[in-house]
């Protein structure tokens, strides 16, 4: 799938990313971290994420890096019904900001073209 060219698309698929993330934690994932917050061994990276603020900008690299290290913990101390959902949610999120292939953002992706006669103002 390919967006419009329009470069308000990845600033709609960002919002999007994150209005669903926020609406996950609070949601299906924050029976999960309650039980993550009660075990006692955690990995170093779930006990940061844990323990920190979600930062305001994701990017595919910290994305895919949360998912990693979260889906052991998730497999160990959710509710088993939980681990689909994370991982459709982590595949979600990929996708959103165009992260494994699927949305390919051309015009954030190779530069606006200020010159270039699909520009319409």
């Amino acid at each position: 799938m390919e967006n419009t060219k329009c470069y308000k698309d990845y600033v709609l698929f960002e919002t999007l990313d994150r209005c669903s993330h926020d609406a996950f934690s609070i949601g299906p994932m924050s029976f999960c971290i309650r039980k993550m917050k009660e075990a006692v061994q955690l990995s170093k990276c779930a006990k940061e994420y844990l323990e920190t603020e979600s930062p305001k900008k994701w990017s595919c690299s910290s994305i895919e890096s949360l998912g990693n290290c979260l889906l052991p913990e998730v497999q160990r101390y959710c509710d088993p019904s939980i681990l689909p959902i994370f991982k459709e949610h982590q595949s979600t999120r990929l996708y959103y900001l165009g992260c494994d292939g699927r949305l390919k953002f051309k015009d954030y992706e190779e530069g606006i073209n200020a010159t270039s006669a699909s520009l319409l103002l």
